[in-house]
């Protein structure tokens, strides 16, 4: 009997947790339910070859941060990875296939979603969702796709004049002045991830070096024109130019080889042809000969003028292979200016070749024409003077009239005496 009312007093307790465990449930199943969604293919119909739909339910705590129009309008235009991070999860995925005729059905819960609607055929196609579950889901969806275009890249080898890669070369890869996504009028630095292999416009801009097999590829580019600038250059290479242009194509791979051809240089010693004696001051042109005519060579648009220091050494870097020759344009002080050139050649090993330049002594000066401050005592003795050219014609013409008088007066005596 006892037992027969504890029971009736314990049942009444068990009779409300089962309702109201049976009330949580239904209410729960009741937010739970869901509604049948179809997602039509839309604009495009044939070739298609995979469709993807990503989507994510929207937390009524981001819709109420601002109006559904902005917010719905800040997301539009992002990419899947930006919807991804902007979220901090993975979407639904629903994938269509050719049996369905690439027309998706599924089930979704009540509530606000946004996504994409990706479609690939001859080329890839992209639409932006939005839409309320069951408001906007009585009647099949149609995607509105555009096509896209997808990004392409970009891809550089850099190797020597034998073809050999060149790894360790840094470069910068630039926005041209034309490109879609740049409006500054200057070559625009291109942002990329942390590894430099991808563009990332939330990435930054850094300097690109060549892997080990000398390339440099970096993906996810916009279609349009870049430019590739060198600003490491490997030691003991130059490049005959320091830009670069490539012209990115959607969905393609774009390839440019730059060649780096080697340089070197040489080391020189001015000297005193009398005594070896270093000599500074002179200055020299480097030329190079080019259809028999002498060419100044320049670097930085200069032309490269080597001076001798006290020790009398000079030297000349960055040159390519080849023969070149030196031009004496200022000879050191109290020495004679060289008239021909000094050749020398640039190779492998001409960086730790030395060459002597020998110069002669300019001769002693001329004594002077003003007459010594103190002259000696006794003057020096005159030297007998030669008579000039008008004075011994005189005499002669003299002393012939001598001899003619003395011959007339002979003659006259010699009559006298025959008479």
């Amino acid at each position: 009997m006892k037992r027969i009312k504890k029971f009736n007093k314990i049942c009444p307790i068990l009779l409300s947790i089962l309702f109201f465990a049976l009330t949580f449930s239904l209410g729960a199943y009741a937010k739970a339910a869901s509604y049948p969604v179809v997602f039509e293919t839309s604009n495009v119909k044939t070739g298609i070859v995979s469709r993807d739909i990503y989507l994510w339910k929207v937390d009524n705590e981001l819709m109420e941060a601002e109006s559904p129009e902005k917010f719905i309008e800040k997301l539009r235009g992002m990419e899947l990875s930006e919807l991804k991070e902007f979220f901090k999860r993975e979407p639904i995925q629903l994938k269509g296939n050719s049996s369905g005729g690439y027309v998706i059905r599924t089930n979704l819960e009540e509530g606000c979603y946004v996504g994409l609607d990706v479609l690939k055929a001859d080329s890839t196609y992209k639409a932006f969702l939005s839409f309320k579950v069951p408001d906007n889901t009585k009647n099949p969806i149609s995607s509105k796709l555009e096509l896209e275009e997808n990004p392409g890249t970009g891809k550089l080898k850099k190797v020597d004049e034998k073809g050999r890669a060149l790894a360790g070369v840094g470069f910068e890869l630039y926005f041209s002045t034309d490109h879609p996504l740049n409006t500054t009028g200057e070559l625009l630095g291109v942002p990329t991830n942390e590894s430099g292999t991808r563009y990332d416009k939330n990435g930054t801009f850094k300097v690109l070096y060549t892997d080990k097999d000398g390339y440099i590829r970096v993906e996810g580019l916009e279609p349009g024109v870049y430019v590739f600038k060198e600003v490491k250059p490997l030691k003991g290479y130059r490049a005959e130019k320091r830009e670069f242009t490539i012209v990115i194509r959607a969905g393609k791979e774009t390839t440019i080889t730059v060649i780096n051809k080697k340089d070197g240089g040489f080391n020189f010693i001015k000297v005193s042809s009398k005594n070896s004696d270093p000599l500074k001051g002179a200055k020299f042109v480097v030329t190079k000969l080019v259809d028999g005519s002498y060419v100044r060579v320049q670097k930085n648009g200069e032309d490269i003028i080597l001076t001798s220091g006290e020790d009398g050494k000079f030297s000349v870097e960055g040159l390519e292979f080849g023969d070149y020759y030196l031009w004496e344009i200022e000879a050191p002080k109290g020495y004679k200016k060289l008239k021909d050139p000094i050749k020398f050649t640039v190779g492998e090993e001409s960086s730790t070749k030395i060459l002597f330049i020998k110069n002669d002594e300019l001769p002693p000066p001329p004594p002077p024409d003003n007459p010594p401050e103190n002259p000696p005592e006794k003057p020096p003795k005159r030297p007998p003077e030669i008579p000039k050219t008008g004075d011994v014609a005189f005499i002669a013409m003299c002393i012939s009239g001598l001899i003619l008088i003395a011959m007339g007066i002979s003659l006259v005596r010699d009559k006298k005496e025959i008479v």
